[in-house]
């Protein structure tokens, strides 16, 4: 994280404003596994198509949002040099069945939810397979909801899953103890101190609580449910 923000600093060509976004995103490519050296090819390259005054300055503030897609092409054209062309591109074309490539997704995130419940500690299963048995139940309603629906009500199922995100977070935030939750918050509050005074009130209050909740997935086997493309 701090080898990108140092990147990032150099390339604006001064000062920093951290965003909420922006942690989001670091988190994000973090989850996926991208090297931090593919996220800075993909930054210059991003870069590279701004505006630049006669001085030789950027004149438009280049944000993360920005360079993503930037980013993402690299780890794309990346993962095709290791494992072959056709491979990725399997994985990315369009699917003619969108609504089984969906329920397909769902069966995928079944599965993650069940290996990740194996890589926690003891401590915490029985909080997790509370957890699970919601996620779980709302999966399956959702699967039902996706069978025969058409293209066009898609959208629909997307708020489905976002919204059994939402509650599955909150009912963890419900179950631990006081205890374990201010030391998570401590947790995040000592990695943002480098930044604290760089921030915004707002999006720093964004960031933490943002940092909080993805610290809270780990501890029960959960990430966002969105987090994997379909």
């Amino acid at each position: 994280m701090k080898e990108v923000e140092r990147f990032l600093v150099e390339k604006r060509n001064g000062g920093l404003m951290i965003f909420h976004k922006e942690w989001l995103l670091i988190e994000k490519w973090e989850s996926m596994g991208i090297p931090v050296n593919i996220v800075k090819e993909g930054i210059d390259n991003a870069i590279e198509g701004l505006n630049f005054s006669k001085k030789g300055k950027i004149m438009t503030v280049p944000t993360l949002e920005y360079c993503e897609k930037h980013i993402l092409k690299y780890w794309k054209d990346f993962k095709e040099n290791k494992t072959g062309k056709s491979e990725v591109l399997e994985e990315m074309k369009e699917p003619e069945n969108y609504n089984q490539n969906f329920l397909n997704f769902l069966q995928s995130l079944r599965g993650n939810i069940e290996e990740e419940m194996k890589t926690l500690e003891k401590k915490d299963l029985s909080i997790a397979e509370k957890l699970k048995d919601m996620l779980l139940s709302g999966i399956e309603k959702i699967e039902e909801n996706t069978k025969g629906l058409k293209i066009k009500n898609i959208e629909k199922l997307i708020e489905e899953i976002e919204s059994l995100d939402s509650m599955v977070l909150n009912k963890a935030k419900q179950m631990i103890d006081e205890n374990t939750f201010l030391s998570l918050r401590e947790e995040c509050e000592k990695k943002l101190l480098p930044y604290r005074k760089k921030m915004e009130e707002k999006d720093y209050n964004e960031s933490l609580k943002a940092m909080v909740d993805s610290r809270l997935r780990r501890k029960f086997g959960f990430r966002t449910l969105l987090d994997i493309d379909f």
